[in-house]
C-alpha cells in the first residue's frame, strides 16, 4: 500500500533507520545531529555525540571503517560501541529513540535479532530507497572517496559480475532490496517496516516522514540548512575525474595509512570540493554505462515485484526504483577538461595546511625557518599554473602532506 501521512510510532519505541546507502542518509543524520536539543525537547533522543551511529554499526558487523586488508588497514570498532549505544537506548527517559546508519541494513539475520533484543524497546525499521540505476553512480562516487582508481564502467563490471549469484559482490548484496527488507521484516514484523522512496522533485518528503514517525513538529528536520557536503551532493564528472587522478598517484604511497588518507584526502580535498564549490549548470554529470543501467533496472524491477508482495508500509512510488535515468543536462563517462576552479578548490585546503605547518616549523629556529621559506618561494604561483599542471600540483601537495603526517 502507499501511505503519504504517517502516524507516530508508539511511545517507548525505537526507530531504526537502516539505510539504504546513498539514499539521503547523510542529510537525515546531519539534520538529526544538528537538532539534538530540539529533538530532546520534543521527546526524541538521538543518542551519542556523532553525526550517525557508524561505530556501533561496524562493531555489530565486525567490519573495519575503511580498508579491510593489509597492515595499514582500518581497525574494526570494538563491541563497546554497540554496548554503549544499547545502554543509552534502554535507559532513555523519553518517548522515542532514533538511531541511524546505512549499514545496519546489511547485518546478518542473527545479528539483527540480537541487536533488536539488546536494544530493549519495540522497534520500527525505516528504509530510505532511491532509483537503483542512480545508486550505481552514487556508490562509485563514494568508493572514489576511499581511493578507488577504476572508472565507472570498469568498477561497474567488477561489482555486477555475478549480481544475483553465489559470488555476488558486497555492492550487489547490499542492493538486493527485497532480501534486506524481508530480513528485517522477519525480525520486527512487516507492519513495523516503512519504506520511503525518494522523490527528486520533493526533497522534503524524507524529512516529513521522519518527523511524522517521531512525533516531531513540522520542519523540525526539514528546516535545517545543509551545505553541499552535508547533503553529500553528487560529484560532477570533472570533479570525479580529478579525485580519480589523485587516487592513482596517492595510492602509490607504500606506507599510506587509512587514518592519514581520510584526514588529508577526504576531509581536506573532497570535502572542500563538495562543500565549497557550486558547479556550473552545463558542467557534465556522471553517466551510467547503458549496459549497467539495464542490469540495475532489471534487478530493481524483480525486487519491486517481491516487495509489493510484502505487507510493509510504503511512502512514495516503488516503481520509481526501476525506471531508467533521465538526464538533466550533459552527461559523460570521461572528461578531457577539468575546470580550473575544481583543481583550485582541491588545492586550497592543502596550501592552507602547508602555510599553517610553515608557521609552526618557523618557530623551531632561524636556520630551519630560512630553509622553509626558500622552499616556499620556489613553489609556482597558482595563477600561473596551467590546467594540466594544476592536477599534478594537487597530487604532489597531497602526497607531501601525507608524508609529513607520517613524519
Amino acid at each position: 500500500m502507499s501511505t503519504q501521512t504517517l502516524p507516530p510510532i508508539p511511545a517507548g519505541s525505537l526507530l531504526i533507520h537502516v539505510g539504504m546507502p546513498k539514499s539521503a542518509t547523510t542529510a537525515v543524520q546531519r539534520a538529526a545531529a544538528g537538532k539534538r536539543p530540539e529533538l530532546l525537547d520534543q521527546g526524541v533522543l538521538y543518542p551519542g555525540q556523532r553525526i550517525n551511529h557508524s561505530h556501533a554499526s561496524f562493531a555489530l558487523s565486525k567490519r573495519p571503517r575503511g580498508w579491510s586488508s593489509g597492515d595499514k588497514a582500518a581497525a574494526v570498532p570494538g563491541r563497546k560501541h554497540w554496548d554503549k549505544l544499547a545502554s543509552e537506548i534502554r535507559s532513555a527517559a523519553c518517548d522515542r529513540v532514533f538511531i541511524s546508519h546505512e549499514f545496519f541494513a546489511e547485518l546478518p539475520a542473527a545479528t539483527v535479532e540480537r541487536m533488536v533484543a539488546e536494544a530493549g524497546r519495540p522497534a520500527h525499521v525505516v528504509f530510505t530507497l532511491r532509483n537503483q540505476a542512480s545508486v550505481l553512480r552514487s556508490a562509485w562516487q563514494q568508493r572514489l572517496k576511499s581511493g578507488v582508481r577504476k572508472n565507472i564502467d570498469e568498477w561497474s563490471r567488477e561489482v555486477l559480475a555475478d549480481p544475483d549469484g553465489p559470488n555476488a559482490s558486497l555492492f550487489a548484496q547490499r542492493t538486493n532490496l527485497a532480501m534486506q527488507v524481508e530480513k528485517w521484516a522477519s525480525v520486527v514484523g512487516s507492519d513495523n517496516v516503512t519504506l520511503i522512496v525518494l522523490d527528486p522533485g520533493d526533497r522534503l518528503r524524507v524529512f516529513r516522514a521522519f518527523e511524522q514517525m517521531l512525533g516531531l513538529r513540522e520542519n523540525t528536520l526539514g528546516e535545517m540548512e545543509l551545505s553541499g557536503r552535508d547533503h553529500n551532493r553528487s560529484m560532477t564528472l570533472p570533479e570525479a575525474e580529478l579525485i580519480r587522478a589523485l587516487n592513482r598517484e596517492v595510492m602509490k604511497e607504500e606506507d599510506l595509512r587509512w587514518d592519514s588518507f581520510i584526514e588529508v584526502h577526504r576531509k581536506r580535498v573532497v570535502h572542500a570540493i563538495l562543500g565549497n564549490r557550486v558547479p556550473a549548470p552545463d558542467e557534465p554529470r556522471i553517466g551510467v554505462p547503458a549496459w549497467a543501467m539495464d542490469v540495475m533496472i532489471a534487478r530493481a524491477a524483480r525486487q519491486v515485484a517481491e516487495i509489493k508482495g510484502m505487507s510493509v508500509r510504503v511512502v512514495g512510488d516503488l516503481d520509481a526504483l526501476a525506471r531508467p535515468l533521465v538526464a538533466r543536462g550533459p552527461v559523460a563517462q570521461s572528461a578531457q577538461v577539468i575546470p580550473i576552479d575544481v583543481a583550485t578548490a582541491a588545492l586550497a585546503p592543502l596550501v592552507i595546511h602547508e602555510m599553517q605547518d610553515l608557521d609552526r616549523r618557523s618557530e623551531s629556529g632561524p636556520a630551519e625557518q630560512a630553509d622553509e621559506f626558500a622552499r616556499a618561494a620556489a613553489e609556482p604561483p597558482l595563477e600561473r599554473v596551467s590546467n594540466r599542471a594544476l592536477l599534478r600540483e594537487v597530487t604532489r601537495r597531497a602526497r607531501r602532506t601525507l608524508r609529513r603526517r607520517r613524519g
